[in-house]
């Protein structure tokens, strides 16, 4: 299997989590690279530029978006669990992606913090299923790949 994009690790993250006790980040890693198969190859794997482990950031990544809905806290570093709102999301909804997390005003907020005006001339991606990091490693490359080509013509 290939390692899941962030948006694909939010519905299990918050599944995992739905018990009322607070769960270390470490343990939630563990869980969901079990529940997507991952080899170990695949949770080592690391962003070229940044030596940061893909499956990591992207679980990181979910679970700040999750924070921001209001569908989890992290009462302390390293902890979270789930809110009201994430056992009422989850029961309602079978998939958690950006497009749901869209209908609360914090996240919203948190995606795009301008004013009310400034917002309505930005197009945001609903859609986006990479991290920024991933969008950094991948710029990286392609600058990396463009230089090597212009320097064997």
């Amino acid at each position: 299997m290939t390692i899941p994009n962030y948006q694909q690790i939010m519905t299990p993250l918050l599944n995992f989590i739905n018990d009322d006790q607070e769960h270390k980040l470490r343990e939630i890693k563990e869980e969901l690279a079990a529940f997507f198969k991952l080899t170990d190859n695949e949770k080592a794997t690391l962003y070229p530029r940044s030596n940061n482990p893909i499956f990591s950031n992207r679980v990181h990544w979910a679970r700040l978006y999750l924070i921001k809905a209001g569908l989890i806290e992290s009462p302390i570093r390293g902890i979270v669990r789930i809110t009201s709102r994430g056992k009422e999301i989850l029961h309602r909804y079978k998939k958690i992606d950006l497009k749901l997390l869209q209908q609360f005003p914090e996240y919203r907020e948190f995606k795009n913090p301008l004013s009310k005006s400034q917002r309505e001339v930005v197009d945001t991606d609903i859609d986006q299923i990479k991290t920024p990091q991933d969008l950094i490693e991948e710029s990286y490359m392609a600058i990396r790949q463009n230089l090597a080509r212009s320097l064997s013509e």
